[in-house]
C-alpha cells in the first residue's frame, strides 16, 4: 500500500507475507530520507533487498534470529542508477542469525558499481552467520560485493564452511570477496572458519576472505581466520585465510588479528601467504600490529613464499610491529624456492621496511634440494628502501635445503638497490640452517649496522657464519662497511673477507665492542629470551646506536640504568607484567537512593605515572547497608610490562551516573574497605606471581585484608552534566608503601 503523506506523522509501510501474519515493515521518516525493514524469512529478505536496491533512501535491514536459506538464487541486492544511498544489512547476532547456501548456493550478491555515483551508497553487513555458500563462477561463497565508490564494511560477522570455486579460470574469497575501486573495506570482529577457494586449473586468492580496493584503503581488526584454504593445481595461489590488495594511495592495516591453521597449496605453481597474502604496489602504507600467525603453511612446487604471512608493499612504506609468527611452514619439494618461514616481507618500488618488537619462534623453511632464505623471516627491498630491525626476537627458526642452497635460519635481510640496513636490539637464538648464517643473513650494497643484538646457540654449514653471514661482496675488491658494536654472537663470516682480491671493511670497535658470553636466558627454549639477574648483557648496549628503540619487545622501556642492555629484552629486577582486574565492594548511603546505576573507573599508577585503567560502566547499586553492597569486577588493561622499581603502586577509584543504564539522576555511592568482608583490592602480577594489593584506612594500599573494623568512603554523583562529558567523581587515591 502507498503510505500516507501527513506532516509530523511517521510513515509505516508492511508487505505481508501469504505465509504469516508479519513480513517485512518499513519505518520512514516524512523526508523519505531513511526506511528500516523488519525481516524474518527468506522471502522476506529477497522482497527487502529489491525494494531496497530502488527506493531513493538509505535502508536498514533488520534480520531477526533464525535460519535464512537462499533458493534458486542468491540474496541479490543490484542498486538501481538512482541509489546512491547507504544499505545496512544487520542480524540479532552471529549466533542468532544463520544464512545458509545450503551447500548449494552463493548467499549473498551485493553491487553499486551501476551508479555513476555511489560515494554514498554505503555497505554495511552485521551480527550474521553465514554458512553453506557456494559460488561455482569463483567469487564469494557468502559473499560477492563490488562498489565503484561506496564504502563497504564488515563487522560482528561469522563466515563458516563457505566455498568460492573456479574451475578453469580464477576463485575469489572463500567467504567473501569484496572489491572497490576507490571505496574503503573494513572487517571488524568477525570470524571465518573452514572456507576455501578452489581453482584446479587456475588462481586461488583468499580461502577466508579477498578484500580489493583499487584506490581506497582497507583495515581488517579483531578478527579471526582459522582452518581456511586457498588451493590451485596451476597458477598462484595467494593467502589461504586472507587476500588484501590495493594499488594506489590507499593504506592496508591488519591489526589484532589471529590467523591459524591456514593453508595455500599449488601443485604446480607458487603459493604466498599461508594465513594472509598482503599486497600493495601503490604508494599507500602497509601496517600490521599485534597480530598472531600460527601453524599456517604454504607448500607449492615453484615459490613458496611466506608460511604464515606474504606482505608486500610499492613506495609505501611497510611497518610490522608486535606481531608473533610460530609455527609456520613453506616448502617445496625437489628444486622449488622458498622465502620466509614464518613471513616473506618485500617492497617491490622504494618503499622502506620497519620490523619492531615481532616475535619469530619456530618456523620452518624448507626444500631438498632448493632454494631457502629465512626461517624465521625474509625481508628484501628491491629500489633504495631501507630496512630496520629493532627489538624482534627470533628462536628455533629453521631454513633447510640439504642438497641445495639454505641461508639464514632466523632473518634473511637484503636490499637490492643502494639502501641502508640497521638491526638495533633484537635476539637470535638456537635458529639453524644447512647454509650460510645460523641467526641472521645480511646483504646490501650500502652500509649495514648491527647494534646491540643478541645472536647466539645459532647453528650454519661450517665456515658459513654459525651466528652472522654478511654478503658484502658487491664488486669484487672492497666490501661494504659493515658496523658490529656491542653485540653478544661469536661467529660472523664476511663473503668479501673469504674472498682473495677483496677488501673487507667490517667495522668491530677499537677496542672491539662485541663480547661473547651466555646471555642468561629465562628459558630460550620455551622461547622465553628474559634475561636473568646476572646477565653480562645488562646494561652493555651502545647508547648511541643508529635507530635504538624506544621499548623493547614487550613494550617496556628500553633504557633502565645507564645504558641499554644488549638484546631485544631490558631486565626489569621486578617485573609488574600484568594487571588482574580491581575487585571493590560499592552501595549506596541512602536506600533513598535505591535504582541507581554506577560507572565504575580504576586508574593504575607507579609514581606519578599511570601505566593501566578499565572501567565497569552501568553497575547496579546495590541498597545502603554492608550486606546489601555489591562486589564489582573491574577489568584492567597493562600496554605494556613495567618495573616496579619506578615508584610505589598506586590506584585510584571514581564513579559516576551511568551513562548506558536507567536509575535515578542522583544518588551518594559508597565504597567498603579495610577488612577481609569487604576484600576491595587489585590484583597485579609480578615476577609470575599473582599478588593483590588491598585497600586500607589512610588510603594505603597492602598485601594483605585489613584488620578492621571495616570502613567507607563516599562519592555524591548526579547526572546534571550530560553524557559523553559526564565526569567521575573519585572515591580516593590509595598507595603501596614506598619500600
Amino acid at each position: 500500500m502507498k503510505p500516507p503523506s501527513i506532516p509530523g506523522i511517521r510513515r509505516v509501510v508492511c508487505l505481508w507475507s501469504s505465509a504469516m501474519w508479519f513480513v517485512i515493515c518499513l519505518f520512514a521518516p516524512p523526508d523519505g530520507r531513511a526506511a528500516t525493514f523488519l525481516v524474518a524469512s527468506s522471502a522476506e529478505l529477497q522482497a527487502a533487498l529489491t525494494a531496497a536496491q530502488d527506493n531513493g533512501q538509505d535502508d536498514t535491514i533488520n534480520i531477526a534470529a533464525g535460519v535464512l536459506v537462499a533458493g534458486t538464487q542468491p540474496f541479490t541486492y543490484t542498486a538501481g542508477p538512482a541509489e546512491n544511498f547507504a544499505l545496512t544489512i544487520s542480524g540479532a547476532g552471529s549466533a542468532a542469525t544463520v544464512l545458509s547456501g545450503a551447500g548449494a548456493m552463493q548467499v549473498f550478491r551485493i553491487s553499486t558499481v551501476n551508479l555513476v555515483d555511489d560515494a554514498n551508497a554505503s555497505i554495511s553487513l552485521r551480527n550474521v552467520s553465514i554458512q553453506a555458500g557456494v559460488s561455482i563462477g569463483g567469487s564469494g561463497g557468502a559473499l560477492d560485493v563490488s562498489t565503484n565508490r561506496a564504502v563497504i564494511s564488515i563487522a560482528n560477522c561469522q563466515f563458516r564452511e563457505n566455498i568460492a570455486s573456479a574451475a578453469a579460470g580464477v576463485a575469489r574469497g572463500g567467504s567473501v570477496r569484496a572489491v572497490s575501486a576507490s571505496g574503503g573495506i573494513s572487517v571488524t570482529g568477525s570470524q571465518f572458519t573452514g572456507n576455501g577457494a578452489q581453482a584446479p586449473s587456475g588462481r586461488a586468492l583468499g580461502g577466508g576472505a579477498s578484500l580489493e580496493s583499487v584506490a581506497g584503503s582497507i583495515s581488517v581488526e579483531s578478527s579471526r581466520f582459522e582452518q581456511n584454504t586457498a588451493s590451485s593445481s596451476s597458477g598462484v595461489t595467494s593467502g589461504g585465510g586472507l587476500l588484501l590488495v590495493s594499488r594506489g594511495p590507499g593504506t592496508i592495516t591488519l591489526s589484532g588479528t589471529s590467523f591459524s591453521r591456514n593453508q595455500a597449496t599449488s601443485s604446480s605453481g607458487t603459493a604466498q601467504g599461508g594465513g594472509a597474502t598482503i599486497l600493495h604496489n601503490g604508494s599507500g602504507a602497509v601496517t600490521l600490529s599485534d597480530n598472531v600467525f600460527q601453524d599456517n603453511a604454504v607448500a607449492a612446487t615453484q615459490f613458496a613464499q611466506g608460511g604464515g604471512a606474504f606482505a608486500s608493499a610499492g613506495s609505501g612504506p611497510m611497518t610490522l610491529t608486535a606481531n608473533t609468527f610460530q609455527d609456520n611452514r613453506a616448502t617445496t619439494p625437489a628444486a622449488g624456492q622458498v622465502f620466509g618461514g614464518g613471513a616473506d616481507v618485500l617492497t617491490t618500488n622504494s618503499g622502506s621496511i620497519a620490523l619492531n618488537r615481532n616475535r619469530f619462534v619456530r618456523n620452518q623453511a624448507s626444500s631438498s634440494s632448493g632454494v631457502v632464505r629465512g626461517g624465521g623471516v625474509e625481508t628484501a627491498t628491491a629500489i633504495g628502501g631501507d630496512i630496520t630491525l629493532g627489538s624482534n626476537v627470533f628462536v628455533s627458526n629453521t631454513a633447510n635445503a640439504p642438497t641445495g642452497r639454505a641461508t639464514a635460519g632466523g632473518a634473511n635481510v637484503a636490499a637490492h638497490r643502494p639502501a641502508m640496513i640497521t638491526l638495533t636490539n633484537n635476539t637470535f637464538a638456537s635458529n639453524t640452517t644447512t647454509g650460510g648464517g645460523g641467526g641472521l643473513a645480511l646483504a646490501s650494497p650500502s652500509p649495514m649496522n648491527v647494534y646491540n643484538n643478541i645472536v647466539v646457540n645459532n647453528a650454519a654449514a661450517a665456515g658459513f657464519g654459525r651466528d652472522i653471514f654478511v654478503f658484502d661482496l658487491f664488486n669484487g675488491v672492497d666490501g661494504v662497511p659493515v658496523t658490529l658494536r656491542n653485540n653478544d654472537l661469536a661467529d660472523v663470516m664476511s663473503g668479501c673477507a673469504n674472498t682473495p682480491g677483496c677488501t673487507p671493511h667490517v667495522d668491530r670497535g677499537t677496542p672491539d665492542s662485541n663480547i661473547d658470553a651466555d646471555p642468561l636466558f629465562v628459558d630460550a627454549a620455551s622461547g622465553n629470551v628474559r634475561l636473568l639477574a646476572g646477565s653480562p648483557v645488562i646494561d652493555k648496549g651502545a647508547t648511541d646506536a643508529p635507530g635504538l628503540p624506544p621499548t623493547d619487545v614487550e613494550g617496556g622501556r628500553r633504557t633502565i640504568g645507564p645504558a641499554p642492555d644488549i638484546g631485544a629484552e631490558e631486565f626489569t629486577a621486578n617485573p609488574l607484567t600484568a594487571l588482574g582486574p580491581a575487585i571493590i565492594r560499592v552501595g549506596l548511603r541512602n536506600s533513598d537512593d535505591v535504582g541507581a546505576r554506577f560507572d565504575l573507573k580504576a586508574e593504575v599508577f607507579l609514581g606519578t605515572g599511570k601505566i593501566g585503567e578499565g572501567r565497569l560502566d552501568n553497575a547496579a547499586g546495590g541498597n545502603s547497608g554492608f550486606n546489601n553492597a555489591v562486589l564489582d569486577t573491574i577489568r584492567l588493561t597493562l600496554p605494556a610490562p613495567v618495573d616496579l622499581s619506578a615508584g610505589p603502586l598506586g590506584i585510584r577509584l571514581s564513579v559516576r551516573i551511568s551513562c548506558t543504564g536507567r536509575g535515578h539522576a542522583s544518588g551518594t555511592a559508597r565504597l567498603w574497605l579495610n577488612d577481609a568482608q569487604a576484600n576491595s583490592r587489585v590484583q597485579v602480577t609480578i615476577n609470575g606471581i599473582s599478588q593483590g594489593y588491598f585497600l586500607l584506612d589512610g588510603f594505603r594500599l597492602g598485601t594483605s585484608p585489613g584488620s578492621g573494623p571495616k570502613s567507607a568512603i563516599d562519592a555524591f554523583v548526579d547526572s546534571k552534566t550530560p553524557c559523553p562529558g559526564r565526569p567521575f567523581q573519585p572515591f580516593g587515591t590509595w598507595m603501596a608503601p614506598t619500600s
